[in-house]
């Protein structure tokens, strides 16, 4: 079985051929026992690579020195076509043991696969040389050396695309009790998300609210434009249905930019339309990703028609485990806007902290949760649960 065959060949189960052939091949043995990896391999035979491309990379953080390990991140690098990252990862393999045929077979793969047969050639004849009888590196060498034949089809990695498209639906409701003598609160959603690392994120929702014995309901929609490695584009809009307490509808658009270190940086415009009023938001970001960790914070300037411009602050901290699995912290205090029947906002201020997770279950299935308690001024204290199942495929 051979995981890095022609064009013509890509199509179907090619990421489960290379899943297997890494479980039978060249990183099957003992040091390859690892939970880490065998969560990675999940995700790479639900062909979702950069989720598996994650998990390994914060496995290697904390496991340096495993070799397996960095072999399995550099090939599914290589699968999504990020030529030049995989082959860090294999250079610093041989840097280490100049004879790992493995590390020789996936660095000649990866120039292969990035149209360098010439270069290619070097480390698969020296994997050929000591191991004769490995019948993958004689296939691989017959490639490469095909490949300099112009009349010949360069082969092609099992996929150049940046992974499969990945969709996600999520169901959730949301119960909260106030005091002061209001009713409860309950929200019912249905969130959808489409993305594929590099290309655009699509996402929207439908939702039905309760709030002071009444129900609104309301669409919301968006998507995140890459324009490069480093910027991207988000614009969003929600609308409301005979709103009795939502915003008519709203407008944002953010724009985010990933800096050195872990650290991103975005901000936000957003127009609000409510019944008698609206609300012009600028909102200031940055976060910071490190190991298994990321820090957010954001400041929110407000401005209510006739009611003043609110300034707020929102922390977040995040804990990641399992790969996507997360458990957050989010905190906010200042003055916030909120409307109130009859289509009047109010600002008040606001102190709030919640607790938030989400669990996959397996590369398909997720649980969501979140608890919280916010304090609306004078207004009210809110005290609230929220549950939800997502399913990705």
């Amino acid at each position: 079985m051979v995981w890095c065959g022609y064009r013509s060949q890509r199509r179907g189960s090619r990421h489960r051929l290379a899943a297997l052939m890494l479980m039978l091949g060249s990183v099957a043995g003992p040091a390859f026992a690892s939970p880490a990896l065998d969560r990675a391999r999940e995700y790479i035979e639900a062909d979702n690579l950069p989720v598996a491309e994650t998990l390994l990379a914060r496995h290697l953080e904390t496991s340096p020195e495993d070799r397996p390990g960095r072999l399995l991140y550099g090939q599914v690098l290589a699968w999504q076509g990020n030529y030049s990252a995989a082959l860090a990862q294999f250079d610093r393999l041989l840097a280490e043991q100049p004879e790992d045929v493995d590390a020789l077979l996936a660095r000649g793969q990866a120039l292969l696969w990035s149209g360098q047969p010439e270069r290619a050639l070097a480390p698969l004849e020296k994997a050929e040389t000591l191991a004769p009888d490995y019948a993958l590196v004689s296939t691989v060498v017959t490639q490469a050396r095909e490949a300099l034949n112009p009349t010949q089809p360069m082969p092609a990695a099992p996929s150049q695309t940046p992974g499969r498209r990945v969709h996600e639906l999520e169901a959730s409701w949301r119960h909260e009790r106030l005091d002061g003598g209001y009713a409860d609160w309950q929200t019912q959603r249905i969130d959808y998300a489409s993305s594929r690392a590099g290309a655009p994120t699509w996402y929207a929702a439908a939702l039905r609210e309760q709030r002071y014995d009444a129900w609104d309901t309301g669409i919301e929609a968006g998507a995140v434009f890459p324009l490069d490695e480093r910027w991207s584009l988000q614009p969003e809009i929600g609308i409301a249905s005979s709103p009795t307490f939502l915003p008519e509808h709203y407008l944002d658009l953010a724009i985010q930019r990933v800096l050195p270190r872990g650290v991103v940086s975005n901000a936000s415009l957003r127009r609000t339309q409510y019944e008698a009023s609206h609300v012009d938001r600028l909102a200031l970001g940055l976060e910071r990703y490190w190991g298994v960790w990321r820090a957010a914070y954001t400041l929110n300037v407000s401005d209510v028609e006739g009611a003043g411009r609110p300034v707020g602050h929102d922390l977040g901290l995040d804990y990641y485990y399992s790969g996507p699995s997360s458990v957050g912290l989010r905190a906010s205090l200042g003055r916030e806007e909120e409307a109130v029947p009859g289509g009047d906002v109010v600002t008040t201020d606001v102190h709030s902290l919640s607790l938030r997770g989400r669990h996959w279950l397996t590369p398909q299935w997720a649980m969501s949760w979140e608890l919280g308690h916010l304090s609306q001024g004078r207004l009210y204290d809110r005290r609230g649960i929220q549950l939800g199942i997502r399913h990705a495929f």
